[in-house]
């Protein structure tokens, strides 16, 4: 796993990603940008979060509950208005443990993973 990218990376990042979405026609400010942390370690979401960003997507439920109980422990509990973003597949074992820290599920199926109350509030945006 790479270290997080410096927030000034990120910043240039993201200025770049706001540039292209003009460019296509769109407003930036009307749409999410998730920071996708797969493959850096847990400072990534802090990296994000310094430079703006409020929403952070994760590809695998484990590494994703490591990142988010790192952020946690690290005293960003202050920032309660972070989106944790679950962007991988997520297995039926993984949701009750998912339930309580992902935001938003934007690729799940509500049918695959329903019935229960937790399982469908893990897989809804919010």
């Amino acid at each position: 796993m790479s270290a997080a990218p410096p927030a000034e990376l990120v910043a240039e990042r993201l200025t770049e990603v706001r540039k292209r979405v003009i460019e296509a026609g769109g407003d930036p400010g009307s749409m999410r940008i998730v920071a996708v942390t797969k493959g850096f370690d847990a400072s990534a979401p802090a990296a994000a979060l310094a430079v703006g960003l409020q929403d952070v997507g994760e590809n695998y439920a484990d590494e994703f509950l490591s990142k988010a109980e790192h952020f946690f422990q690290a005293g960003a509990a202050s920032a309660p208005h972070v989106v944790w973003h679950m962007l991988g597949a997520i297995q039926r074992r993984k949701v009750k443990e998912l339930a309580s820290v992902v935001g938003c599920c934007p690729g799940q199926s509500r049918s695959r993973l329903s019935p229960g109350t937790n399982r469908a509030r893990a897989c809804s945006c919010r």
